[in-house]
């Protein structure tokens, strides 16, 4: 009894099972607001995709560069206008070359100072050390001098008989 009797319970499970899951399907589709959405179905193909849209803005480049004179002068002219497309190599600006002259010509007479002025420093150096070596060559000549001139002053003072008591007296004497 065993087989038959588990057979029946699957069996009516399996039943229980079919009639709810009709309940659920079939007790929706009475409701109203409640519709499922419809889908146009289409078979898929290879092709262009077109889509376009209408805006306005600012196109904005993605390789912007700014540039800066080298030098201190002034544009003279452009040669090209904003949002012109320009080639390798093209001439971009003109500077005032006036300026760039005087700029340049400035800068060599400051090249030319600067060289002056160290060579005058270097001459003037080249005196002190000079100066400096004679003075050097000098003081032995004046040393000995020196020595000389001492000499015989300790020779005379050697000479002179030395006092025993170095002081003055003064003696004054009145008539009677």
């Amino acid at each position: 009894m065993k087989k038959p009797k588990k057979k029946l319970v699957i069996g009516v499970g399996a039943v229980a099972v079919v009639a709810v899951g009709a309940i659920a399907v079939l007790g929706n589709s009475g409701k109203e607001g409640e519709t499922l959405p419809k889908v146009e179905v289409v078979e898929a193909v290879t092709g262009d995709v077109q889509q376009t849209v209408e805006a306005s803005g600012t196109v904005v480049s993605e390789e912007e560069k700014t540039y800066f004179s080298p030098a201190n002068a002034k544009v003279d002219q452009v040669s090209f206008k904003e949002g012109e497309t320009v080639k390798a190599g093209t001439k971009l600006v003109e500077f005032n070359m006036k300026d760039l002259e005087r700029e340049e010509k400035k800068a060599e007479l400051n090249v030319k100072s600067g060289e002056l002025d160290m060579q005058n420093t270097l001459n003037k150096s080249d005196k002190a050390v000079k100066k400096q070596k004679d003075a050097q060559g000098n003081v032995a000549s004046l040393e000995q001098q020196v020595a000389a001139q001492r000499l015989p002053e300790k020779r005379k003072r050697q000479e002179r008989p030395r006092r025993k008591n170095n002081r003055k007296f003064s003696v004054s004497m009145r008539k009677q």
